[in-house]
C-alpha cells in the first residue's frame, strides 16, 4: 500500500485523492478553527492595569458655607438678603459697567428670590457663567456650571439666566467683545 494511502486511512480521510506531483495541496481549513482563536483572543484580558485616582470629596453645609469667601477672589461683590453675587472678573468693559452689571444682575436674582420663596420653591444653590455680549445687545451666556439639583436649575434659570439674557450689554468694540465671569449662592439656610 503506498505511503498516502497509509496516511489517509490512518487519519480517517477516506476518498481523498492523492496529491500530484509538483502541485501543491492548499491546507485544510476547519470550520471552527477561525472562530475558536477569534474568541480565545477576545477573552484574554488587556496587560493594562485600572486605576482610581485617589480623590477628595469636598462637602459644604448649604449655601451660607460657600458664601464665607475670600473677598481677594472677586473684584466686586454685591450682596442681598437672598444671595450674594461675585464678580470673577470683566473683559472690555469698564470697571463701573461691570459693577453695574453685577448689581442689576443681584438686585433681578433678590426679588425672584422673594417671590420663589413665597411660592415654597427656593432651593439654596449656587451658579458659575461667563456672559458676553449678544448678537442684539443684549447677555448671552457662554459658559454655565449650576450646583446639583432639579429645583436648584430651576431657580438659577428663573432668577440669573433669564434676568441677564433680558439685560442690555455693553457693545462690542474693535478691542473685543465684553464679557463678565460671575459666580452667585442664594437661599442661604
Amino acid at each position: 500500500m503506498p505511503p498516502a494511502r497509509q496516511l489517509r486511512l490512518l487519519f480517517g480521510i477516506s476518498g481523498a485523492r492523492p496529491v500530484q506531483p509538483g502541485r501543491a495541496r492548499r491546507p485544510r481549513v476547519v470550520a471552527w478553527a477561525a472562530p475558536a482563536v477569534w474568541l480565545l483572543t477576545l477573552s484574554c484580558g488587556a496587560a493594562s492595569r485600572d486605576f482610581v485616582p485617589v480623590t477628595r470629596d469636598v462637602r459644604s453645609k448649604g449655601a451660607a458655607a460657600s458664601v464665607a469667601v475670600d473677598r481677594r477672589d472677586y473684584v466686586y461683590i454685591a450682596r442681598r438678603p437672598h444671595g450674594v453675587v461675585g464678580l470673577v472678573g470683566a473683559h472690555f468693559m469698564t470697571a463701573e459697567a461691570a459693577a453695574r452689571s453685577v448689581d442689576r444682575i443681584a438686585d433681578e436674582l433678590e426679588t425672584c428670590a422673594r417671590r420663589v420663596e413665597q411660592r415654597r420653591e427656593l432651593a439654596p444653590g449656587a451658579i458659575q457663567l461667563v456672559a458676553i455680549t449678544g448678537s442684539r445687545g443684549m447677555g448671552e451666556i457662554t459658559d454655565m456650571k449650576i450646583a446639583p439639583g432639579g429645583p436648584v436649575a430651576a431657580n438659577a434659570l428663573e432668577c440669573i439666566v433669564a434676568p441677564l439674557r433680558a439685560s442690555p450689554f455693553p457693545a462690542a468694540t474693535s478691542a473685543g467683545i465684553p464679557a463678565l465671569a460671575i459666580e452667585a449662592t442664594w437661599g442661604r439656610e
